[in-house]
Formats: C-alpha cells, sequence, structure tokens
C-alpha cells in the first residue's frame, strides 16, 4: 500500500523549511501545508521556487 496524502489542511503561521534556490543559496520558506497520510504520518508542504509543492525534510518554529 502507497502512503499517499489523504487530507491536506493549511500550516500555521510562523512555520518554515530552509531550502536552496537555484543558485544554491539557502532559503528560509514558509509551509503552506500540512498533509495528513493513509498510515496517519503528517507531511510537511511548502511551494518552490518553480511553483511546485514539495515535501519539507527540517522545519523551523519562529
Amino acid at each position: 500500500m502507497a502512503d499517499k496524502i489523504i487530507q491536506i489542511i493549511p500550516a500555521p503561521a510562523g512555520i518554515y523549511t530552509r531550502t536552496l534556490d537555484d543558485d544554491g543559496k539557502e532559503k528560509t520558506i514558509p509551509l503552506i501545508a500540512l498533509g495528513l497520510t493513509e498510515l496517519g504520518q503528517i507531511r510537511l508542504l511548502y511551494l518552490d521556487f518553480d511553483g511546485e509543492i514539495r515535501e519539507a525534510e527540517t522545519v523551523r518554529y519562529f
């Protein structure tokens, strides 16, 4: 069974992830949503520089 996202809710304000832009510079980006999977895990989602939704690996709360 694939662990696909079955429910999405907006992310609370103040939660960010860090990623690299096209030039290799580190950027801090706000999360846009939390995704609940079939197996009960929570995935943290952000909108990248190309307009695609990606899963965050690390997060910070400011």
